[in-house]
């Protein structure tokens, strides 16, 4: 039990400390009645009381806690906010990445209801009307946006009885950037800007289908000898003209 003390957490550590305290005491309580040589061994009344708190407290009650410190120590380095309310809706739990995303003090907690609305755009009256919901918001700071998915629930005891709700905020700024520039890659021409052939086509098609009774003219241009360009002037030069002409 001393080397365990020695090398394991604090939390584990207080538990071995009382376990070894519980083992010296009931020694020492023994040692007590064998000094005394009583006609009735009343020692067993001390084991039994050891037995009993020993069962409380590092059977029931250490765990429960080590379980709390684990999900705090998750909640707190994962990159989604994470805020929970109690049935007042107020905010009871934000951890480290909410506070950031909401703009909320290092151990702030009490304005993070507030905080997710004005996020969201909703009103207080609105979020109690629905058991869950999930939305995309964006905000503007320091010249930048910042797109949000937001996932709000209610919790409910094993009787379906409210007992409070949670947020949690999923940063998708840089996935949804990656998104929209996957999309317009597919669609347009990398160097230049403009359209690629297939949505050319895609837009042209379009354009004659809604317009059926107009005539319309395609001008096709080409740039002859265009390797020229690329021999005497250089790559960057060549590319910087077509992007000019595009």
């Amino acid at each position: 039990f001393v080397i365990k003390i020695a090398k394991t957490s604090k939390l584990y550590r207080d538990r071995f400390n009382i376990i070894l305290g519980v083992f010296i005491i009931t020694s020492i309580w023994e040692a007590y009645h064998i000094v005394q040589n009583e006609a009735v061994d009343q020692s067993i009344i001390g084991f039994v009381a050891c037995g009993i708190f020993l069962y409380l407290y590092a059977v029931r009650y250490v765990p429960s806690v080590l379980l709390d410190e684990m999900k705090r120590t998750v909640l707190g380095t994962i990159s989604d906010g994470i805020l929970f309310f109690d049935e007042e809706r107020n905010c009871i739990y934000a951890n480290g990445a909410a506070r950031l995303m909401l703009g909320m003090g290092l151990k702030e907690t009490a304005s993070g209801f507030e905080k997710l609305l004005a996020l969201t755009g909703e009103d207080r009256e609105q979020s109690a009307v629905y058991d869950s919901k999930a939305m995309t918001c964006s905000k503007i700071e320091d010249g930048g946006e910042y797109i949000y998915d937001v996932e709000f629930h209610k919790l409910h005891d094993m009787q379906g009885k409210r007992i409070g709700s949670f947020a949690k905020i999923i940063d998708t700024t840089e996935r949804t950037k990656r998104e929209n520039m996957n999309r317009f890659l597919a669609t347009h021409d990398k160097l230049t800007g403009i359209y690629n052939v297939d949505r050319f086509f895609e837009e042209v098609r379009n354009v004659l289908k809604d317009n059926p009774d107009k005539d319309f003219v395609v001008v096709a241009s080409d740039i002859k000898e265009f390797k020229l360009v690329n021999d005497r002037y250089g790559r960057e030069f060549a590319d910087k003209l077509l992007i000019r002409i595009a």
